[in-house]
């Protein structure tokens, strides 16, 4: 059987239980229900919509409505991503270094810390459009270039959830109620990798 990093889970001559990842924090949700997937959900939804704003005013369409649209959006999308960012980081902390995970965690930060000071850049640019009702082009064009850095950081959050487990329960036959509950049994083990596995 492989457990979330890929390495078996046979504990002779093979890779020890690192430690059971429980999270009592506010900041990192209870097992089975972490925080940080769904800020980022309004993270990327506030940042995705002043991107398509930017580029709608940017072209002249409802430039002066979109102007504040945009501007406002990408504030927002900041903002919120500051617990966000804090979220993740706690978890990321949780993370045995030298496992595959901990290597797409590293990459999915960076790309995000990247992302967001590119939004900043942005944000600096639209700034002036709320007061004018013009959306300024390079202001547009920062935005969709965040754009595409988030959109890289969101597919490997995905992947370090889908692929390698990150923060995943393994109770496929628990009950709804149960389920939904914010306590529950303990998220899946990471475990440090065999020599030679990294």
């Amino acid at each position: 059987m492989r457990n979330s990093t890929g390495n078996s889970d046979e504990t002779t001559d093979g890779p020890r239980m690192r430690h059971e990842r429980r999270h009592a924090t506010a900041l990192h949700g209870p097992a089975g229900h972490p925080i940080h997937p769904p800020l980022t959900d309004l993270v990327v939804g506030a940042l995705s919509l002043g991107t398509v704003a930017a580029l709608l005013g940017a072209f002249g369409v409802a430039e002066e409505a979109l102007a504040d649209t945009a501007f406002v959006a990408v504030c927002a999308g900041l903002l919120v991503a500051l617990p966000t960012a804090t979220a993740g980081f706690l978890d990321y902390i949780t993370i045995p270094r030298g496992t595959p995970l901990r290597k797409a965690a590293t990459i999915h930060w960076v790309l995000n810390i990247v992302a967001l000071s590119t939004y900043l850049v942005s944000a600096a640019l639209l700034e002036p459009g709320p007061g004018d009702g013009q959306v300024a082009i390079a202001g547009a064009v920062v935005a969709f270039a965040a754009w595409i850095l988030l959109l890289g950081g969101g597919w490997l959050g995905g992947t370090m959830v889908f692929r390698y487990g990150m923060r995943v329960v393994e109770a496929d036959a628990e009950p709804v109620l149960d389920a939904v509950k914010p306590t529950g049994p303990a998220e899946r083990s990471i475990r440090e990798p065999a020599p030679g596995s990294r």
